[in-house]
């Protein structure tokens, strides 16, 4: 059993997600903080969107690493 904070990031428009077993996956976990990035894909690292997703991952690192 996990019990560490899980960051779950999506794209907006993200069908992997609906389509893969994302809700499965979250299910898994019971601390899973999901973000949605707007105005992205699956691959939002790589879009536009790519400094909204690292500054998620940054925050959510900041955050947690105290605990």
């Amino acid at each position: 059993k996990i019990n560490a904070d899980i960051l779950a990031i999506r794209g907006e428009f993200d069908y992997e997600s609906k389509t893969g077993g994302y809700e499965l996956f979250k299910s898994l976990f019971p601390k899973v903080q999901e973000i949605v990035i707007p105005n992205s894909t699956h691959f939002s690292m790589w879009e536009k969107s790519s400094a909204k997703t690292r500054a998620e991952m940054v925050k959510f690192c900041l955050t947690n690493i105290q605990k």
